[in-house]
């Protein structure tokens, strides 16, 4: 098994970003201690802004120097987790091959160490695509928030109930007359408007397989990146707004099936959600960090469902005693039926089979 990013390879360029920063960050600084040594001694309106100008491309230059300080920290902590993944691995070498080669839980292992690498691969990439920004110059700099008119070029048959800079409500198929109302609950970095169209093409898909309606629900401060998804904070303060908009969906449609789908982290918002009651006839916790102990539908026939991918790492965040947040909803005893599905944690909403059980229960 040969993993994407290798832990020492991270230190080094961790090292070397940490390095520019630091020399950068001292050249600026002497060079604004020699600028205002020299006009120390000058006043008047003409020299403050001779000073003003001065100072603004000297505090662009120190941007990337910034920046690169942000990037040293990601690969730095990148290369602490992809240690761990090496050290597990190691372990496994030291196994006879014909052991490995016969046993279905080695093989299962390594699959969820490749997965984990490609996953931490994805996470770190993004993180410093996000920093990128900083580099860029004030005169070049768009901002990246997607306009409504965009969004009705790019997706015709969307219906807008919220858009700002980061956050996002929208819906295909008629909500006020659909059978079935889907509510997909995203996680990590979902709050990021490049990563929107995913989830719009995500809930178009739902909204066709079902036959019904369905949400792209990006209403709440998601976690930027895995490290930030430990925190509930996000979950806690998300889930009230979830909750808030899945009862206006009952009031608009009160004949309508409800269902809410939280993938990943989104999970962990819609389980706060369900804690004290949510306007909701069926649950999907889809790829779960932990969801809240006590799950409460509002609902006359009320389902609870977890889907857990054969090659997701996240199924190694918990167990039937504990989880990261809160409890496994896949482990033995959780109340709710078990959905086992193919592929990885990113591989839920692409899989054949999801979709059609998802269907199935639209339809229910």
């Amino acid at each position: 098994m040969m993993f994407t990013l290798e832990s020492r390879q991270l230190r080094n360029s961790a090292h070397a970003f940490s390095a520019f920063s630091s020399s950068g960050s001292s050249a600026a600084h002497d060079l604004r201690s020699t600028w205002n040594r020299g006009l120390e001694q000058l006043c008047g309106r003409a020299f403050e802004s001779a000073a003003a100008a001065l100072i603004r491309p000297l505090n662009r230059w120190a941007d990337p120097h910034k920046t690169a300080r942000c990037i040293a920290r990601i690969l730095s902590m990148t290369a602490h987790l992809q240690k761990e993944l090496e050290r597990h691995h190691e372990h496994l070498l030291l196994l006879p091959q014909r052991t490995v080669d016969e046993s279905i839980i080695l093989t299962r292992a390594i699959m969820y160490l490749e997965e984990a690498g490609k996953l931490l691969d994805a996470t770190c990439a993004h993180s410093i695509t996000q920093l990128a920004a900083l580099c860029t110059d004030e005169s070049d700099y768009l901002p990246s928030t997607l306009t409504a008119t965009q969004l009705r070029t790019d997706f015709p048959d969307a219906e807008i109930l919220q858009l700002d800079a980061h956050h996002a409500v929208v819906a295909f198929g008629n909500v006020s007359t659909a059978s079935s109302i889907t509510t997909l609950v995203a996680g990590v970095t979902s709050s990021d408007p490049t990563t929107w169209s995913d989830s719009f093409y995500t809930a178009k898909r739902i909204s066709q397989v079902t036959g019904g309606a369905a949400v792209a629900w990006l209403g709440y401060s998601a976690p930027a990146n895995l490290p930030a998804a430990i925190a509930t904070a996000p979950a806690s303060r998300g889930a009230q707004a979830l909750k808030d908009f899945q009862s206006s969906l009952r009031l608009r449609n009160p004949r309508a099936k409800l269902l809410v789908l939280g993938h990943s982290y989104g999970s962990v918002v819609a389980g706060k959600a369900a804690a004290t009651g949510l306007d909701a006839d069926t649950l999907i916790f889809a790829g779960s960090p932990g969801v809240s102990p006590e799950i409460k539908l509002n609902s006359d026939s009320p389902r609870v469902i977890s889907a857990l991918g054969s090659l997701d790492p996240i199924g190694l965040t918990g167990t039937k005693y504990t989880a990261l947040h809160g409890k496994d909803p896949t482990a033995a005893g959780f109340p709710a039926e078990q959905w086992g599905i193919p592929g990885g944690h990113s591989s839920y909403v692409t899989s054949p089979l999801f979709l059609t059980r998802l269907a199935a229960e639209a339809r229910r």
